[in-house]
């Protein structure tokens, strides 16, 4: 048995690592010191363990097989190419213990996600995506409705000219005329714009609504699909 070679890993913060002779602070069974120098948390992760160099090379004292086997057996298949490319290799033959512990330790499954947070993450997607799709929506109904709206100004326009043009006498009785027949040009025009509108909503405005409800919500599903 040997010294934590990493003299400065001891602090007062932590009066457990002044203690020169633990394996990662007595606690085997969630962190991992293959290098002797540094204890890599078990949630870290094989990658996290690698980035931050905890990895290196076996420290000081250390049997080289015991940290290859320290690392099979905590990372697994995680670990199977780190194995076959660091000074592990050697020992990664065909068959070989070490091989077969890294092919038969696969690594901790990962926790299932949390119900609330997928919930709230499907929503999220789902008002987002109906947002903008209801955008368009809104746009081309704006569109429609200008149109229709436009219908009765311009049957308005034609009921003035057509009264101005056939009603006798003089300026006031042509323009008394002109307003009559205006306003019953646009009172048939306006029956007709809420016939229109009625119609726009029933078959186009809220079937556009409802598709994209159904595909707002297919394209949630599949954004928190594990």
């Amino acid at each position: 048995m040997t010294a934590d070679p990493y003299q400065a890993s001891a602090g007062a913060g932590d009066p457990g690592s002044w203690n020169r002779y633990s394996y990662v602070q007595g606690d085997p069974v969630n962190n991992v010191d293959p290098s002797g120098l540094i204890t890599c948390p078990a949630e870290y992760g094989f990658a996290t363990c690698v980035a931050n160099g905890y990895l290196g090379q076996p420290g000081i004292g250390t049997d080289p097989v015991d940290w290859c086997f320290d690392i099979a057996n905590r990372f697994g298949n995680d670990a199977f190419g780190f194995l076959q490319t660091s000074s592990c290799g050697g020992w990664m033959t065909p068959g070989s213990p070490l091989m077969m512990a890294a092919l038969m330790n696969p690594p901790p499954a990962a926790p299932p996600p949390d119900p609330q947070q997928t919930r709230a993450k499907w929503q999220r997607i789902y008002d987002d995506c109906l947002k903008s799709q209801m955008t368009n929506i809104d746009a081309l109904k704006k569109d429609h409705d200008d149109k229709v709206a436009l219908s009765i100004w311009t049957a308005a326009a034609g009921g003035i000219q057509t009264g101005a043009s056939r009603t006798p006498g003089g300026v006031l009785e042509r323009v008394a005329g002109a307003m009559v027949i205006a306003s019953v040009y646009m009172a048939g025009a306006s029956i007709a714009a809420a016939i229109e509108n009625k119609r726009y909503e029933n078959d186009e405005y809220r079937p556009a609504i409802r598709r994209a409800e159904v595909d707002c919500s297919r394209i949630a599903d599949a954004s928190v699909k594990p």
